[in-house]
């Protein structure tokens, strides 16, 4: 099974734009917010870039031999060590400067980022996202990794529920 993908540059271009939409929305300058208006451009950009991909690398292999198992195991070695330690990293500084209030919420957060809910647990707490630092919650930002995580996992579901019709679709 052949998951690679040769390097594209319009796809690491797009990305390049993604990253540049985001912090120039996170600057909060007047100029900006015109522009990239609510700073979603960029994180949209990123879910269509992720979507094309996953469906490139299911699509390329023959789905009688694509493994769901590898496809997943592949997807957790690449995201949760970094999450785990962007979290553990995190949670000893917050430990250092924050009150036992906000280190519990905090603490609670990161419980929601490595299940990959966390986009859920920030919408049923009510969490406005604008107010992120006056709330001191610096797992927020990791919602959008959340929903990523979720079309990781029920997107290639659908090929395999839908796998009579995709035959068809690939012919035409």
């Amino acid at each position: 099974m052949n998951t690679s993908l040769k390097f594209r540059k319009d796809i690491e271009a797009l990305r390049g734009f993604a990253v540049i939409a985001v912090l120039f929305y996170h600057f909060n300058l007047a100029i900006f917010n015109n522009i990239f208006i609510n700073g979603y451009i960029g994180v949209d950009l990123f879910f269509v870039i992720s979507g094309y991909i996953i469906t490139k690398i299911i699509l390329e292999n023959n789905l009688d031999l694509f493994s769901l198992k590898n496809f997943y195991s592949r997807r957790i070695k690449r995201i949760i060590p970094l999450i785990v330690f962007v979290i553990i990293s995190s949670i000893i500084s917050i430990f250092l400067i924050f009150d036992y209030f906000l280190l519990k919420k905090n603490i609670i957060s990161a419980f929601s980022v490595i299940s990959g809910l966390s986009n859920i647990y920030f919408w049923l707490t009510s969490t406005i996202y604008q107010f992120a630092e006056k709330n001191n919650l610096i797992f927020l930002h990791f919602w959008s990794l959340s929903i990523e995580m979720q079309f990781y996992f029920f997107y290639p579901l659908l090929f395999f529920f839908f796998k009579k019709n995709l035959v068809l679709i690939k012919v035409l």
